[in-house]
């Protein structure tokens, strides 16, 4: 098999993912009727699975061609037992958007707090 024959394969896999997801979008946009919350989900599971298949297809294909899988560093969970105390606020600015905007919120809130004591 060629390399060129894997790829149209994933080509394939994508345009009928995008096809279907395109389907969504058009079923969202129409009057409602009795059947579209059934349509909208058979088109989204349709839509997973040739999305799936298209991302497994791409994830080994470079094992199925012959070439090396490239590197794929996947960081060690954090264990409660190595930090008891758990994840510091620091760690959470850096990690968490919904942590930091919440943070941010406060800080917000505080400030207008202040203003309307003065």
């Amino acid at each position: 098999m060629t390399e060129e024959l894997l790829k149209a394969a994933i080509l394939r896999l994508r345009s009928r993912a995008v096809e279907h997801y395109g389907l969504i979008k058009l079923l969202y946009t129409r009057p409602a009727d009795e059947d579209t919350v059934d349509k909208i989900c058979a088109a989204a599971l349709e839509l997973v699975k040739y999305e799936g298949a298209m991302l497994t297809l791409q994830q080994y294909s470079a094992d199925i061609v012959g070439m090396p899988a490239p590197e794929q560093s996947v960081a060690p969970e954090p264990s409660l037992q190595e930090d008891p105390q758990g994840i510091g606020h620091e760690d959470l600015m850096e990690r968490s958007a919904t942590y930091k905007k919440s943070v941010e919120a406060e800080k917000k809130k505080a400030i207008r707090a202040r203003k309307k004591k003065s």
